[in-house]
């Protein structure tokens, strides 16, 4: 079985006695997990980004249809939710936590 109370006061040794060493192993460990989370996060933007232009289009395709069924209406001017905030931003927020790991 193992010893986790050993094992950690293994680690804090090694933390204690070598850092710079300590810092880079778990650097060079997580490293790989934010590069994960950068990725999948830009794919969800885009995601997001294609589910919304999609959405948009159904939509001015639904008013283009209802304006050719009844052209003697006065045209309205539909209401626009505000615009999502920008993902990419969040992208990039990950990407600079990466780079400032390193």
């Amino acid at each position: 079985m193992i010893d986790i109370k050993a094992w950690a006061e293994y680690i804090v040794e090694w933390a204690a006695t070598d850092p710079y060493g300590f810092l880079t192993t778990v650097i060079l460990a997580l490293t790989p997990l934010f590069l994960a989370s950068a990725v999948l996060s830009w794919k969800l933007a885009k995601m997001i980004e294609a589910r919304d232009r999609e959405q948009k289009r159904k939509q001015k395709r639904q008013e283009n249809i209802a304006r050719a069924k009844h052209p003697k209406k006065t045209k309205k001017r539909s209401v626009h939710p505000p615009p999502p905030p920008r993902r990419h931003l969040i992208f990039l927020l990950q990407i600079l936590t990466v780079v400032l790991l390193i």
